[in-house]
């Protein structure tokens, strides 16, 4: 059998506007942060099969800012979760010397809690709430993944690989976030929940890459990943602009002496500008979003055997 330990970031964002900005009463301020931690273990079942599997734990972290009066004010909404998930795979031995691999992840649910800090007091719904900081929760919702891959021999050295994808990215229809706001001005008001509503769709990307082992334990390895945005245009949000997106990826590999193979990545993400027609306390607010992401990714592989 073999064993394997990696970090990564499966989901994260950053973005940020002018809090003079009209669409500020839906956010002027998001940042996403999940980390996922997976021990894996695989194992031979028979001459063409192995099965393996990976538990994985997920911490998410976010902040978001928007305003909430014409005046000024301003709510911070602050929290972290963490969560178990788990991720299983079948690998097969195919006669063109091809391999063929199925894996599932699980998708998670993200119990936020945290804080909801408004920096003055504000009126809405005849209810003047104050100054202060509340205790806050939500739930994120992340999609499950399914994924059926082909690895083909073109050579001795090279080989070309072909992906597939299923999201289900249905499971965000909203983000909620319940806010113990008390007794504001008098008023008993209790916990109040304030919907976004997301209404994203399942989707399937698409990936073609090769990888080249030039000796010495280093492979080389390039792909291209084509990902269609779950958004629709009338629901997507100023905290997640997104638009159809183009993967461009780098990598190498570097087996030790002692059996250790470390793997090293670099990806850039173009992503298709985008429309908002998004509904706020301030009227609709139509707008423009471009986005550009960079990741690097660093993993390593031990033997058991």
């Amino acid at each position: 059998g073999v064993a394997g330990f990696g970090i990564s970031a499966p989901f994260g964002s950053k973005n940020e506007y002018s809090s003079d900005f009209t669409g500020a009463f839906d956010s002027y301020y998001v940042k996403l942060k999940t980390v996922d931690i997976s021990f894996a273990y695989a194992k031979t079942i028979s001459e063409t099969a192995r099965l393996g599997g990976a538990l994985v734990y997920q911490t998410a972290d976010i902040e978001q800012r928007k305003r909430v009066s014409v005046a000024g004010s301003t709510a911070t909404l602050k929290g972290d979760s963490s969560a178990l998930g788990l991720t299983v795979g079948m690998q097969f031995d195919l006669e063109s010397g091809g391999v063929l691999g199925i894996s599932y992840k699980k998708g998670l649910e993200q119990e936020i809690e945290g804080t909801n800090t408004v920096s003055a007091d504000f009126a809405s719904g005849g209810v003047t709430f104050a100054a202060g900081s509340y205790n806050a929760t939500g739930t994120l919702k992340l999609p499950s993944m399914m994924s059926v891959s082909l690895i083909h021999p073109v050579s001795d050295q090279t080989d070309v690989m072909f992906d597939v994808t299923r999201y289900g990215w249905s499971a965000y229809d909203n983000l909620t976030v319940n806010t113990a706001w008390g007794t504001q001005g008098g008023i008993p008001v209790g916990t109040v929940a304030s919907v976004s509503n997301q209404n994203y769709v399942d989707t399937t990307s698409f990936s073609v890459g090769a990888e080249h082992r030039y000796g010495n334990g280093w492979t080389a390895r390039a792909g291209l990943h084509l990902d269609p945005t779950p958004t629709n245009d009338t629901d997507r949000s100023f905290t997640t602009p997104d638009g159809d997106r183009t993967w461009i990826a780098f990598g190498a590999s570097k087996e030790t002496d002692s059996g250790f193979t470390w793997d090293f990545a670099y990806t850039h993400i173009k992503v298709d500008d985008t429309t908002l027609n998004r509904a706020t306390d301030a009227g609709t607010v139509s707008a423009t979003a471009e986005s550009t992401f960079n990741i690097i990714s660093i993993g390593v592989r031990v033997p058991l055997n």
